[in-house]
């Protein structure tokens, strides 16, 4: 006898419906489409974090251990990977490198062998005048230099107000990272809500905001004071600040400095056809 198939939707994507003769073995096979069909429509993004096995359990009324066992195929197909602390995500493929990747930090340190830990300084809303005087637009915005990242701010349309968040990012306890970022709030509304001692902003952004255009300049500064004390910059020490605006959905998505002590500051690239 010929089985019959329906669909259900589920979020944003028809995945199929088992009628009740078909094994519960089969149960599994939904969760896979559901994610393959995600990957498919963009809904999940390579490098982006899937649902908890407990969040797709529940949103397919299965047990746990039948989640698992359709995220562990995907797993064995090389269309996801895990991440041992932090979750699974869409394995990025190698057409999915582009001239310029924007990782998390928590990926760079765990590459290390490290662990990341992060302390939010201060996030709050701010005007544009406040804005141009903090460290993501400070000396930069109004720049005479004609480079990609100067450029991409000017062909922007500025919000009227910002969100500006603070972040110290540690690696095994050690200070690496001073994180200022202003985010448009018509990007992501939701960006004040966010813990980001859970997860960084990048991490965020990337899920509500996919990039569709990002520039980069990185340079050498002088820490103010009390940089240096949060990177525990001796006197006479640098940063290597590396400033990255981005945009999202037509419109100006974030602009963010990211200072790191010179000593242990490297920069890298990948292009690959």
């Amino acid at each position: 006898m010929e089985r019959s198939r329906a669909f259900i939707q589920v979020g944003q994507v028809k995945v199929a419906s088992m009628t009740s003769d078909e094994p519960q073995t089969s149960h599994y096979l939904r969760i896979r489409d559901y994610i393959t069909t995600s990957i498919e429509s963009g809904t999940y993004l390579p490098g982006q974090r899937i649902e908890s096995e407990i969040a797709i359990a529940k949103r397919f009324e299965v047990a746990r251990m039948t989640a698992n066992k359709a995220i562990n195929s995907l797993v064995g197909d090389g269309v996801l990977e895990r991440i041992k602390g932090s979750g699974t995500y869409v394995k990025r493929r190698s057409h999915d490198y582009s001239l310029l990747e924007i990782h998390p930090i928590w990926t760079t340190i765990a590459a290390s062998g490290k662990e990341h830990r992060s302390v939010v300084l201060s996030l709050t809303s701010i005007s544009t005048k406040e804005a141009e005087r903090s460290s993501p637009f400070s000396g930069l915005i109004h720049g005479d230099s004609p480079d990609p990242f100067t450029e991409l701010i000017e062909q922007s349309e500025m919000p009227e107000t910002f969100y500006h968040v603070e972040v110290l990012h540690f690696s095994d306890e050690i200070p690496l990272q001073f994180e200022s970022r202003l985010v448009n709030p018509a990007i992501a509304p939701d960006f004040v809500e966010q813990d980001f001692r859970k997860i960084t902003t990048t991490d965020y952004l990337t899920a509500v905001a996919p990039i569709e255009a990002a520039a980069f300049k990185i340079t050498a500064q002088k820490p103010t004071t009390r940089v240096a004390q949060l990177l525990a910059i001796d006197d006479g020490g640098w940063t290597m600040t590396l400033h990255r605006v981005t945009t999202s959905h037509g419109q100006f998505a974030s602009v963010s400095a990211m200072a790191h002590p010179a000593r242990s500051f490297a920069f890298s690239g990948l292009y690959q056809i």
